[in-house]
């Protein structure tokens, strides 16, 4: 299980995750947590049985605090964008006030994604505000530990 350093990040894996599962056609939720010691990451996204919602218990280890959630609004089986579907739904908007965490979507092709933050962002508009965090890439050397490749000067 990877944990990440930043929420952004895990936000992003997260919102990963339930793409790939939804391939753009289910919709699939998941919360993103923090452990005592900092850490963020994301419970397993469950849902996938219907287009337009997803609900499912999801487990996060004892001690961690719940700090967004994350979901994908799917297209149209043809891929099309749905209308609505960049928008936040009043059951995102009650959960999300419900756990007093902000909230993640993607949808559309491209994977936009917009957050949803209560007492912050104006429900009534149900738009949210985009997210356009991409996590730093380490270099490979730096993930495995060892160069891959070396050149000598000589």
């Amino acid at each position: 299980m990877e944990y990440y350093d930043s929420l952004e990040d895990a936000i992003f894996y997260a919102v990963q995750a339930t793409r790939e599962l939804g391939a753009n056609k289910t919709e699939y939720v998941t919360l993103v947590y923090q452990t005592p010691d900092g850490k963020y990451h994301y419970a397993a996204p469950k849902g996938g049985e219907k287009r337009s919602s997803a609900k499912a218990k999801l487990s996060y280890p004892k001690g961690a605090k719940i700090v967004a959630l994350v979901h994908n609004h799917p297209g149209a089986d043809d891929g099309r964008e749905l209308y609505g579907q960049d928008k936040f739904s009043p059951e995102d908007i009650q959960q999300a006030k419900a756990l007093n965490v902000p909230s993640y979507m993607s949808y559309g092709k491209d994977m936009a994604i917009r957050s949803y933050t209560p007492g912050k962002d104006n429900a009534r508009l149900r738009q949210g505000v985009p997210f356009n965090h991409i996590p730093e890439v380490k270099p490979a050397e730096t993930l495995l530990g060892t160069p891959i490749l070396s050149a000598s000067t000589k």
